[in-house]
């Protein structure tokens, strides 16, 4: 293959039928043997060539009952989702700034741009706990992930309204100050969500009408009972519509091509000329804002990564690329965009977290594109170990696991009951009865541990094991104890992120938790400053009962 370098135009070309041919072979061979290691259901794969034929590829099943994988089965594409929120946001402020939009903005308010704070643009419900941040987060901030706030993923559910989780914000801990350190956020795409609403009426509207019409994405949707009426919808066990923003879209590898070939044109649809991104709003969203991994392995090939708004800014082996990966229980998903070569790759899966899965196909099917026939593959840069640490008993510890059972609070997250195997209350009971179907074997005393529900986004359940007197290693999991769809086998998904709970005991008595252990990139602003469990922990709950 051959690499050109003209901004606009596809620069990976297959000159010959006969490589198009060897191309393809090694493609499935690729795709299928992945799909083995992995142990994949099922895999759709698109490679977009801005100036050539867009090869589409499907194995595997997508249901239970056997039906083979098809280009237009369509995948829940997690938070893939995220550059459909920023790019629509660019598309309302360029409305703004051309007055094509008259819906009227706050009182005091002049323009809508990016550099707009949040607090002016949504006044009655925009408030974070660091009065600071609060007032002077602007609309890129939020978007690049510069808030402060880190992961509070077990402080929303999938019932809750973007309005909802946007005024929660004002009761979750900030790690960082605004502007100070790079933290993944899905509550702040939720906000966005609803910034779009405020002013447009519809989010899932504005952007059908905005990018899905004009695009022809006829089979993307945010919505799951469309996406399971058209027949074309993989069976997974993702089946909430709130978080539209972050990680809401349904679509497939055949609609996706054609939103990459936008992407690859610059905001332009290469079919029809229509702009869809305006140009700024393109160079705004793409262009990375803050660094979200600084120090990448001099293994693989990449460069140090920059994030955007909605969008990785690396590059691999000199080849400049956009990227984002997206996971749901259920489905992953990994977009990339090679700028400066004009092409393209979307691998879908229907299985959750198997995110080093897809990066291993989009690599090796990348360093096929680019020329590079080395048979060394480089080494993958994200992770996909669980954590592993093996069980730890009770008989170390200086209390008893019921001492720690009860009602715990905190605002932004709401209530959590902890139980423990000798728990006598039917909500416990029915925990406890989850687990010992998924486990095999009822909990029990002996080990320690402590059990509770997890109604979020993410997860239905987490269990707390001792380490050492009053701390304990919290793993969230999806349990599935009647199994899913016709299997009825019992099964888990585990959540790989842990966090430490630790308990305050005063004068004998549990006064409540802390957790920590959701921030990654060293210690928070709380941890340096020092203090207390209650006051350096990313959360705390009060026992109340």
């Amino acid at each position: 293959m051959s690499c050109l370098h003209a901004r606009g135009s596809s620069q990976v070309e297959l000159v010959s039928r006969g490589r198009v041919d060897r191309f393809n072979v090694e493609l499935s061979r690729i795709g299928r043997a992945q799909q083995d290691r992995s142990s994949l259901p099922g895999l759709t794969l698109a490679i977009v060539h801005l100036g050539g034929t867009t090869e589409l590829k499907a194995w595997g099943k997508k249901s239970e009952d056997g039906d083979k994988m098809t280009t237009d089965t369509v995948f829940n594409i997690g938070s893939c989702s995220k550059a459909f929120v920023s790019a629509t946001i660019g598309i309302l402020i360029d409305d703004y700034a051309h007055g094509r939009n008259t819906t009227p903005l706050p009182a005091g308010l002049h323009k809508f741009d990016w550099d707009t704070k949040i607090q002016d643009l949504l006044p009655n419900e925009w408030k974070l706990m660091d009065p600071w941040a609060s007032e002077k987060a602007n609309v890129k901030d939020t978007l690049s992930h510069v808030s402060g706030l880190p992961r509070h993923e077990n402080a929303y559910k999938p019932r809750d309204t973007p309005i909802m989780v946007t005024k929660r914000l004002r009761d979750l801990r900030p790690a960082f100050e605004l502007r100070e350190q790079w933290l993944y956020n899905n509550q702040i795409y939720i906000v966005a969500t609803h910034l779009v609403s405020t002013y447009t009426g519809s989010f899932a509207r504005f952007v059908e009408d905005r990018i899905f019409k004009p695009l022809n994405m006829s089979q993307t949707t945010y919505f799951t009972n469309t996406a399971h009426a058209s027949g074309k919808a993989t069976q997974t066990w993702t089946s909430f519509n709130l978080v539209a923003g972050p990680m809401g879209v349904i679509s497939g590898v055949e609609d996706l091509n054609k939103w990459v070939r936008m992407l690859l044109s610059y905001g332009v649809d290469p079919d029809t000329n229509q702009t869809i991104i305006p140009p700024s709003a393109f160079d705004t969203i793409t262009s990375g804002r803050a660094v979200s991994d600084g120090n990448p392995s001099s293994q693989s090939g990449f460069s140090i990564v920059g994030y955007g708004l909605g969008w990785d800014r690396t590059s691999y082996l000199g080849h400049d690329i956009i990227e984002h990966g997206g996971g749901l229980p259920g489905a992953t998903a990994l977009i990339i965009g090679a700028l400066s070569d004009g092409v393209g790759l979307v691998v879908l899966a229907n299985a959750d977290e198997k995110s080093v899965a897809t990066l291993t196909i989009a690599i090796a099917v990348a360093r096929k594109m680019f020329g590079i026939h080395d048979s060394a593959l480089a080494r993958d840069r994200i992770s996909d170990r669980i954590d592993e640490s093996p069980p730890l008993t009770s008989s170390d510890i200086g209390r008893p696991p019921y001492t720690y059972t009860g009602t715990y609070i905190n605002h932004g997250y709401g209530t959590m009951v902890l139980c423990d195997a000798s728990s006598t209350s039917q909500y416990c009971i029915d925990i406890l009865s989850a687990y010992g179907l998924v486990d095999g074997v009822p909990p029990s005393t002996s080990h320690g541990e402590l059990f509770t529900g997890l109604d979020t986004a993410w997860t239905s359940h987490a269990r707390l094991a001792p380490i050492k007197d009053n701390e304990f290693i919290m793993r969230s999991t999806f349990l599935f104890p009647t199994g899913y769809g016709r299997n009825g086998t019992p099964f888990q998904t585990i959540v790989k992120r842990t966090m430490k709970a630790t308990f305050v005991v005063e004068d004998g008595v549990v006064a409540g938790l802390g957790l920590s252990g959701s921030v990654s990139q060293g210690p928070t602003m709380r941890e340096k400053e020092g203090g207390s469990v209650e006051y350096v922990s990313d959360d705390w709950f009060d026992k109340i009962s």
